[in-house]
């Protein structure tokens, strides 16, 4: 499944150093945890919105399956 692959190819790729830079490159702005998560991996991280986008429950599940954050 090419969203599966997609999910860990870049929880691999962006780690917490790179969450860390994003949030000094978009210094003034709020870039919470939740967001940048968003914004790289295209799900949303509240189980109570899985139903908002397609495959968001497998998204959360492989992400945090990854055991990177």
């Amino acid at each position: 499944m090419e969203v599966a692959e997609e999910i860990i190819w870049k929880r691999k790729a962006w780690d917490k150093s790179y969450m860390k830079m994003m949030e000094n490159q978009y210094d003034g702005m709020t870039i919470t945890p939740s967001l940048q998560k968003r914004i790289i991996f295209g799900f949303l991280e509240n189980e109570t919105d899985i139903h908002l986008r397609p495959l968001t429950k497998l998204q959360q599940d492989l992400y945090n399956q990854q055991d990177l954050v």
